[in-house]
């Protein structure tokens, strides 16, 4: 058969870009529900290095750790049928569209499934796309702060890097004699055993030949993902150093080299598996001159009255599935995941009632310049004003920030509207006003996360509840934490919405305090937190907040603590000091040094 190669490379790749969306879109929702399981069914608010190994063992971690398991190898499955068949029809001419390929890849590996025979290629599959994704991956997973403190922890032992080495090496080999066994799979039908023999007898008939040229065709394509990160680094520089204040220039550079980990990592999965299953199926075509399944096959079904249903039907969640993953990544992009966003090695930063050091506290304008700040987190206070509505206010009193001799619960709504909070700061400010709960959710919706400290007077019957509803009007459920000095409070968010992270503020911290159901974290003063406070508390499931550090030297020495969050005045700061050690931080320096002589 002549073969003839078409322009279907574009073909693969916006499949694999559709695919890995729909893939996110499905596991980090289920990720995020089976996690909250495992913890609600532990007792832990969050996992971990202190907890880990009691966490991974309990019954019910394990369980949902095989289902997620499961679900994760029966996607890649999939995958790895569907992108077999665009390569096949890419090495034999033919013109295969997305929707179309990944019609006939879902009928074929669901068929496959239906005999208990073909049930060990799940497990292959995961094995293979894990080992063909590492490469382009490992240093986002270095950066995490679980996986990436085991491995370096791991690789600073000698004989812990021996094993661990032994094992990817281990993987490696057994991913590269069962390459094949899925193309064999779908071109035969033979069962899972027979195919892993026939996978396993072809490898090693042409093992020199076929780890040279996959070690080539990997090293090439990991040269040009590192040119690729390296262009994001320099670019990443440019705009911080031409676009972008000068004190914020290394806050912003720092922040941006954040989300080029995440994105990079996700871009590494996808060139990963481009790569390493286009060798695989270029190799099986070579190797077995099998005639390719027909990129067609779905017309030929169509044309069969007894299967056109079952093809519209594949067509359709096909489609549903690309639509949900689009959708998917459009929520998650304006309201957050259910994932922490501590998903790699920060602490996170919260800017103390806004970026109060520059702004007057609790306004519009603190939140708009913490914001800019690129802080992970604006801490707000909240109480409620005589007719019910919930404002943003630290005191109980209106003197300090407006000059009105009252407190909160003695005036009105439209009585607050009419005074000054800003002028007490400076008269750039002056005019400002005390925005409403609302108004600060609706300007930081998809911008920055709220740590909304509800403080109780007394007089405020019904503030947690007036709370809670605007977090469901505003789907803000992803996107707050929620703290207080009244644990009763903590009760109540978690009484209605259990999936909210809440924290206990204690301004002492002393004796045994850290065995309360309804708190996630501790907001402490950072001078009670020591080594022995947080360990206790990482150990029993617990994240401590450290307030309100703004030293150089304070921060340090939470950062040596290994707080889960600093609440300060200065995120700028705070960022530069915690993260100077990451991301390239050489660069950033430099940066630092060149704008400063501007």
């Amino acid at each position: 058969m002549e073969r003839r190669r078409t322009g279907g490379n574009g073909s693969v790749l916006l499949f694999e870009l559709l695919y890995q969306a729909l893939f996110f879109a499905v596991e980090i929702p289920v990720f995020g529900g089976l996690f909250r399981l495992a913890l609600w069914c532990s007792r832990y608010s969050y996992v971990n290095l202190q907890n880990l190994a009691r966490f991974l063992r309990m019954p019910v971690t394990l369980l949902c750790l095989f289902f997620f398991l499961a679900l994760t190898a029966f996607l890649l499955y999939l995958e790895a049928v569907c992108l077999h068949l665009l390569f096949r029809a890419h090495l034999h001419g033919q013109r295969a569209s997305v929707i179309q390929t990944a019609a006939a890849g879902i009928g074929t590996a669901v068929r496959l499934l239906q005999r208990p025979k073909h049930l060990l290629l799940l497990p292959v599959s995961l094995m293979c796309s894990l080992v063909y994704a590492l490469p382009y991956t490992m240093p986002y997973i270095i950066r995490t702060r679980v996986a990436g403190y085991l491995i370096r922890s791991a690789f600073a032992e000698p004989l812990a890097a021996a094993g661990l080495t032994a094992v990817l090496l281990l993987l490696v080999y057994l991913s590269l004699r069962e390459m094949f066994a899925v193309p064999f799979a779908v071109h035969t039908g033979d069962t899972t055993a027979g195919c892993r023999k026939k996978s396993a007898a072809l490898f090693r008939g042409n093992a020199g030949v076929i780890l040279r040229r996959m070690l080539l065709g990997n090293l090439l394509f990991l040269s040009i993902y590192i040119l690729f990160y390296v262009v994001c680094v320099v670019i990443a520089g440019a705009l911080s150093f031409f676009f972008v204040d000068k004190s914020l220039v290394v806050a912003f550079y720092l922040s941006v080299m954040e989300r080029i980990e995440l994105y990079t990592g996700v871009l590494g999965m996808v060139l990963g598996l481009i790569v390493n299953y286009g060798q695989a199926a270029a190799w099986f075509d070579a190797l077995v001159h099998a005639d390719p399944v027909p990129a067609e096959e779905s017309q030929k079904e169509a044309e069969s009255g007894q299967r056109e249903g079952r093809l519209w039907v594949r067509r359709l969640v096909t489609a549903l599935m690309v639509l949900a993953g689009v959708v998917y990544a459009v929520y998650a992009g304006r309201n957050g995941t259910v994932l922490s966003q501590e998903t790699l090695s920060g602490i996170g930063i919260t800017a103390h009632r806004g970026a109060s050091f520059d702004a007057p506290e609790n306004t519009l304008p603190a939140l708009e310049l913490a914001i800019e700040s690129m802080a992970d987190y604006a801490e707000i206070d909240v109480q409620m004003t005589k007719d019910g509505v919930i404002v943003l206010l630290h005191d109980t009193s209106l003197k300090r920030t407006t000059g009105l001799k009252k407190n909160i619960w003695e005036v009105t709504y439209e009585e607050i509207r009419e005074l000054d909070a800003g002028s007490y700061v400076s008269q750039e400010y002056a005019g400002v006003r005390i925005p409403t709960l609302e108004e600060a959710m609706i300007l930081c919706k998809g911008r920055i996360s709220l740590n909304i400290e509800i403080k109780t007077n007394g007089r405020d019957t019904g503030l947690t509840a007036g709370v809670l509803d605007l977090i469901e009007q505003y789907d803000y459920e992803n996107q707050c934490i929620i703290s207080s000095t009244d644990e009763s409070v903590l009760e109540e968010v978690k009484e209605r919405y259990p999936g909210i992270k809440t924290g206990y503020i204690m301004g002492l911290a002393y004796g045994y305090f850290y065995d309360r159901e309804s708190v996630d974290f501790f907001s402490m003063k950072s001078g009670f937190i020591t080594d022995s406070v947080v360990q206790t508390a990482h150990s029993l499931g617990k994240e401590i907040h450290a307030w309100t550090v703004n030293t150089e030297g304070e921060l340090e020495r939470m950062k040596r603590l290994s707080v889960d969050n600093i609440i300060t005045d200065v995120p700028v700061r705070a960022r530069e000091v915690l993260y100077r050690d990451e991301f390239g931080y050489g660069f950033a320096g430099l940066l630092k040094v060149i704008s400063q002589a501007q």
